[in-house]
């Protein structure tokens, strides 16, 4: 377990479990950079690189660390949120290192980590109008 106190090691660990080949420096990047970031940052890279991917496993990630951690999610639709929060419950439901995060029959389940999807209002304005930023496309804020 020591290992995995790297979230690099996590990531290479999750891109395994889904068939992908290992993580490119760059996402290997995102990924130190997610792990040591400070409170507020913002992730800008092209389209397909894994953005999401990678912020999903780090999410689930920081869940086995803590399966205390609350985890907000918020997009800049409901779909791309919905999706996110589908995929990450994916990774909890199939990785062995994770199954003790799956949730039980009921959603009392201490164990269940909360998951909160809110679509990003329509009166906040984006930023810019490149949507590639992870902050305006998944951003997850782990709460304390």
């Amino acid at each position: 377990m020591k290992e995995l106190l790297d979230f690099r090691n996590f990531l290479y660990m999750a891109w395994k479990h889904l068939n992908l080949p290992e993580p490119t420096p760059v996402q290997y990047d995102i990924a130190q950079f997610l792990q040591d970031a400070p409170k507020r940052g913002v992730i800008e890279a092209f389209r397909g690189v894994g953005k999401s991917y990678i912020t999903s496993a780090f999410v689930c990630w920081k869940l086995l660390l803590d399966s205390e951690h609350k985890v907000l999610v918020v997009s800049a639709s409901k779909t791309r949120s919905d999706d996110f929060s589908t995929f990450t419950q994916r990774l909890i439901q199939e990785m062995p290192v994770l199954h003790h995060l799956k949730s039980g029959k009921g959603k009392d389940n201490p164990r269940y980590p909360l998951m909160l999807v809110l679509p990003r209002h329509p009166t906040v304005p984006l930023l810019n109008q490149w949507e590639s930023l992870v902050n305006l496309q998944d951003l997850v804020q782990i709460l304390s």
